[in-house]
């Protein structure tokens, strides 16, 4: 389960103004991560492990 702290951080992550971009983000999450591909970059964020 994630923190508000957490869900403000996707939530950033998640909005292409973050990057400068009017352009989608697409977001995918693994078993152990989520993934944010934006324009030619990548960026990972681990879950947390309770």
């Amino acid at each position: 389960m994630m923190t508000d702290d957490q869900h403000e951080t996707v939530a950033i992550l998640s909005d292409p103004t973050s990057y400068g971009l009017t352009g989608p983000v697409e977001r995918m999450e693994t078993h152990i991560s989520m993934i944010f591909l934006v324009g030619d970059h990548v960026y990972k964020l681990k879950t947390p492990v309770c």
